[in-house]
């Protein structure tokens, strides 16, 4: 699927949620679009043969060690040197300890970036998720996109779980990117923080936070 004809398909209607809690009030949950999978054979990497892409989905618990992540794909350089910049449970925790957030919800989700094919994803992996996301009683799901190829698939799952009763943040580096494509909340962060810049990741995740807190229709805000 093109931008173009998810433009088409998105048209005239976009999901939405309002977020009543306040930042510091609400359980926060991760989804990626970075592909990563847990090592040591405890998950199947994802299968970049799958005509269409692969549409499936991994599980983490919120205490995973990140030395056991893997990555399927290729990821921006800053991004490979440090994970969290496109999967950022580390600095989300963090958050949490810090009572910049309540809590992290207690499991963590990735998606790989280079679906072509959104119908399975649409039918059954990205509903799973959504009410998965449901269930645990989160506030709301920040949405991260890994890569100008993850955009769609971060579109597509931000709508289900809005659907889902959940409200969601999708985290981009280019507004231009994720305008158009029927997302609910967007925030573009221009200069992310340099890999391993713990404190500056944090800063720049709570500051997207806010500003996605403070939309009360569709839009995107740029930092």
């Amino acid at each position: 699927m093109t931008e173009t004809e998810l433009r088409e398909l998105t048209a005239g209607f976009v999901p939405w949620n309002q977020w009543v809690r306040p930042v510091a009030e609400s359980k926060v949950a991760l989804v990626a679009t970075a592909g990563v999978y847990l090592k040591h054979g405890l998950q199947e990497p994802y299968d970049d043969g799958r005509p269409g892409g692969d549409p499936s989905f991994r599980e983490f618990p919120v205490v995973v060690r990140y030395e056991d992540l893997a990555v399927a794909g290729p990821l921006p350089a800053p991004a490979r040197e440090d994970l969290n910049l496109v999967f950022p449970l580390e600095r989300l925790r963090a958050m949490a300890e810090s009572r910049a957030i309540d809590a992290v919800a207690p499991f963590a989700y990735s998606f790989s970036g280079t679906i072509t094919d959104p119908v399975p994803l649409l039918a059954g992996y990205g509903p799973s998720v959504a009410y998965r996301i449901r269930r645990m009683g989160a506030d709301v799901a920040l949405v991260c996109v890994a890569g100008g190829t993850g955009r769609l698939t971060a579109a597509l799952v931000a709508r289900l779980i809005e659907l889902a009763g959940v409200p969601t943040v999708v985290l981009d580096g280019e507004a231009d990117g994720l305008r158009g494509l029927g997302i609910p909340r967007g925030v573009a962060i221009r200069r992310p923080a340099a890999p391993g810049d713990a404190e500056g990741q944090q800063r720049l995740l709570r500051a997207a936070l806010e500003a996605a807190w403070g939309l009360h229709e569709p839009g995107v805000v740029e930092l």
